[in-house]
């Protein structure tokens, strides 16, 4: 070493004069530059600088001549009118975007960082060395052909770490591209100087139809005059309108500004989530939720009905029915009628989906003039039975709701709410039943059951045999009784005229005129103040109560 320093230290030889000798054990970082210029760039070169937003940062190719000004520390970089041409010049950006927003995220967790590339390729990724111990590469998958993140290192705990930091972090700028947020508006508004004024003026100008307005209203007022509400209002409303991008945007700088997440930022999230026609709005639902934590904020139930809907409207059916099975059955995260709603509706759209499909391939084949193959009559039976399999899914799922509902009665929990029962909740069941009795009529029935488990069936018109049946009470009347009657708001409603034509078009085909006016004359004894505003529409369920007894009238005689 010693005799390679004094080489390079001699004056014949044109080598730089800076030449350090490391000693025995001493690590040097050669992978990296260490040297850091200042210049300061002046107005005219700036005002010719077009400006690109890169991941919230503004991004410009600068081309000029360093100045050095007598009475200035810092030299100046000026135009140089050599170089002002439109010739076209290769773009350059300092760093890998992704790998600098993941760097920051991986920072924040203790973990040491610095920029490298390979050595001998210029044209290599740019890679991200972690802790001196772990490589953090981006490149291009070779089975897809689309971006990926590679970890490389020894199987040390640092690696582990890293790579699940990797996995969980910062999603919002792995993932999806964000699109800042406007910063001006079409005409000129007052800015407010109080929370409670700034979000009555955002709510104003959204609503009137100007979004893009009011967030600009909102990122030019002061921090201090900004809340939590505030940026509430501003993902909420982005999410309603499916932004993704501008939602995770005002998430960020909502972040930026030391304002702390609420339950109610992450259901907005995962709303925009649901809403969103990205395709990677799944995967940043679920990373959504699984950060919840980390902002010091336990799940609520609310938070975790946005995600199950973020899988129904995207039709991950089997992610849903995993997650609803990991929930606890006691306590505040334990499921709520608007979970199992979500759950039955979820499965509903399944079987509407499967159905269409069926009848899809049933027309095509049925419409070719050759001969049925062998690959069409399979598809079809393998279509069917996913229809039987999702059908008796929900009829379990109701099942464990119904289930669930008496046990909470039996055996109340002192942090556990009891469940309630609504007409759409039956609806949504009803309507399965409906959509699925023409490909099998002895699933579709099954809905007669349901519906005398949560209304009942009176017995006085089933005969002696029907006399002698355990009189149970109805899931609906039940759950109404021991509804507490302070501090729950009021009931929602368990019947409505749509669930009563329901009802007696599943009897209609499946001919139980009986079984019709048994379910009527059910309505009548415990249901009398929900009959009550049934009956200014009596004319509408008169015909088909005639009918049924006719036909009762006809098959005794």
């Amino acid at each position: 070493t010693k005799a390679l320093a004094d080489y390079c230290r001699d004056p014949s030889i044109p080598v730089t004069k800076d030449i350090y000798t490391p000693s025995v054990g001493e690590i040097l970082n050669v992978s990296s530059g260490i040297n850091a210029y200042q210049v300061q760039v002046s107005d005219a070169l700036f005002k010719q600088v077009k400006m690109a937003s890169m991941l919230g940062s503004s991004v410009g190719f600068v081309c000029g001549r360093v100045c050095y000004p007598q009475d200035a520390q810092v030299p100046t970089l000026d135009v140089d009118s050599a170089s002002l041409s439109n010739a076209w010049h290769p773009p350059v950006t300092v760093g890998d975007p992704r790998l600098s927003a993941l760097r920051s995220a991986l920072e924040k967790h203790g973990i040491v960082t610095r920029f490298a590339t390979d050595a001998g390729n210029t044209d290599s990724a740019a890679t991200l060395i972690c802790n001196n111990a772990v490589m953090v590469k981006r490149a291009t998958s070779r089975r897809t052909g689309t971006d990926c993140i590679r970890i490389l290192g020894n199987p040390t705990p640092d690696l582990y770490r890293i790579r699940a930091l990797v996995n969980h972090t910062t999603a919002e700028d792995i993932w999806i591209k964000r699109r800042p947020l406007p910063t001006t508006t079409s005409i000129k508004y007052a800015i407010p100087e109080d929370p409670y004024l700034l979000a009555q003026k955002f709510q104003q100008v959204a609503h009137s139809g100007k979004l893009d307005d009011a967030v600009a209203i909102v990122m030019q007022t002061k921090t201090r005059h900004q809340s939590p509400v505030v940026w509430n209002l501003v993902i909420s409303e982005y999410a309603k309108a499916g932004r993704l991008s501008r939602a995770l945007r005002g998430f960020t700088e909502m972040r930026k500004r030391g304002f702390k997440p609420t339950h109610t930022t992450f259901t907005a999230l995962l709303k925009a989530c649901a809403l969103s026609d990205s395709d990677k709005s799944t995967q940043m639902a679920e990373h959504l939720y699984n950060s919840i934590a980390d902002f010091g904020i336990e799940p609520s139930i609310i938070n975790f009905n946005s995600l199950l809907s973020v899988y129904q409207r995207k039709h991950n059916i089997e992610q849903l029915l995993d997650r609803f099975n990991g929930l606890p059955r006691d306590g505040p995260t334990a499921p709520s009628l608007a979970t199992y709603t979500i759950l039955f509706s979820a499965c509903r759209r399944e079987i509407q989906r499967q159905l269409a499909e069926l009848e899809a391939v049933a027309a095509a084949s049925k419409s070719s003039q050759e001969r049925r193959s062998f690959g069409d009559s399979r598809r079809i039976a393998l279509i069917k039975t996913n229809i039987h399999s999702m059908f008796n899914a929900l009829i379990q799922s109701w099942h464990v709701y119904a289930a669930d509902a008496a046990r909470r009665i039996t055996e109340p929990a002192v942090d556990t709410q009891p469940l309630e029962l609504d007409a759409h909740m039956v609806k949504i069941v009803l309507k399965a039943c409906h959509a699925v009795y023409g490909e099998n009529r002895a699933l579709g029935r099954k809905g007669l059951g349901i519906v005398e488990q949560v209304y009942g069936l009176d017995k006085g018109l089933g005969g002696q045999a029907a006399e002698k049946l355990p009189r149970n009470e109805p899931l609906a009347l039940l759950l109404r009784q021991s509804r507490p009657d302070k501090g729950a708001g009021p009931a929602p409603p368990v019947l409505d005229d749509e669930v009563v034509d329901l009802v007696f078009g599943l009897c209609k085909r499946d001919r139980q005129s009986t079984k019709a006016l048994r379910f009527w004359k059910s309505l009548e004894q415990h249901f009398a103040a929900e009959l009550a505003s049934l009956k200014q529409q009596q004319q509408h369920h008169q015909p088909a109560l005639d009918e049924f007894r006719a036909r009762t009238t006809h098959s005794k005689s």
